[in-house]
């Protein structure tokens, strides 16, 4: 809401309490795929908050972390479709991440993983 209103250093401030709350409870109950998935899918609006700001570069790092999140919770439950859509949906941003910062070949490398990983959905 702040990012769409133009408050993005307000923006930044709320992800980033948010994020700090989300590693806490992830790390507390790291059993739990709700806390995981949340962590997650939280790295994703960090990473497009940061593309909205045309800050690619800076994208990357919690874009790669979702990345990370996402594979670990399919590879623990492969029969969850939601968190492999996740995984998907956080390759695909960061595809474009990569992609704006000029590391097309890294962005070319991902894209294929990432339509691959769609295809076992």
């Amino acid at each position: 809401m702040l990012r769409e209103v133009g408050q993005l250093n307000a923006a930044d401030a709320a992800w980033e309490r948010g994020y700090e709350l989300y590693q806490e409870l992830a790390k507390k109950r790291p059993q739990s795929h709700d806390y995981q998935n949340s962590l997650g899918y939280h790295e994703i609006v960090g990473g497009n908050l940061r593309m909205a700001e045309n800050r690619a570069p800076d994208a990357i790092p919690p874009l790669e972390s979702a990345q990370a999140t996402f594979t670990a919770l399919v590879a623990g439950n492969p029969s969850v479709p939601m968190f492999r859509t996740n995984l998907t949906e956080a390759q695909l941003a960061l595809v474009w991440a990569l992609n704006t910062a000029g590391r097309k070949a890294d962005a070319l490398q991902l894209s294929n993983r990432a339509i691959e990983n769609a295809r076992q959905a």
